[in-house]
């Protein structure tokens, strides 16, 4: 059978479903950061959980986007250790509160924070932001026909096979820091 590689959470969220989880109730609140104390933080994954569009426009530098509205506790659980300490950025606080209860759910318990204000506070503190060009279909058609650019196509395999962009090379992206090292 073709079946997808399980996820890196999934040994430690079987033996949570064995053994019971600790109640959410038992969790520490994510405590409000300021734009400047976020930037002091290091070893801290920044986790953007804004939509790919919102995040594509304007996000903080060096910050991972997994937007709530997709398969969010899959990738999150894929990509992200189960021992990361973690500041969410989020646009609202109820997106902060979804979320640690979404990351607990898969054992991830390390949220030490959230960007109070989110992208925008950050913004009026005076840091700088990073934007990701979003392309279109259209536009994507036609940069492959007038140049030699490279897709990746981060989907599991049995995605990529059943349809992908024309000379599109697939690194898995539960996978690709594996292959890019440290």
């Amino acid at each position: 059978a073709d079946l997808p590689e399980a996820p890196s959470y999934f040994p430690r969220d079987a033996e949570i479903n064995r053994s019971g989880a600790r109640e959410l109730s038992e969790l520490q609140p994510p405590k409000a950061l300021t734009p400047h104390q976020v930037l002091e933080l290091r070893d801290h994954i920044l986790l953007d959980v804004r939509s790919a569009a919102d995040f594509g426009a304007a996000h903080v530098p060096g910050s991972m986007n997994i937007g709530l509205g997709g398969q969010f506790a899959m990738w999150a659980g894929s990509l992200i250790p189960l021992s990361a300490s973690i500041v969410i950025i989020a646009d609202t606080n109820a997106q902060v509160d979804e979320s640690v209860v979404r990351l607990a759910r898969v054992g991830i318990e390390g949220v030490k924070g959230y960007l109070e204000g989110g992208v925008q506070s950050w913004r009026d503190a005076g840091l700088p932001v990073d934007s990701i060009e979003q392309v279109s279909v259209s536009q994507l058609k036609e940069q492959l026909a007038n140049s030699d650019l490279q897709v990746v196509d981060v989907r599991r395999p049995g995605e990529y096979v059943n349809g992908h962009v024309p000379r599109a090379l697939n690194a898995p992206l539960a996978s690709l820091d594996k292959s890019l090292g440290p």
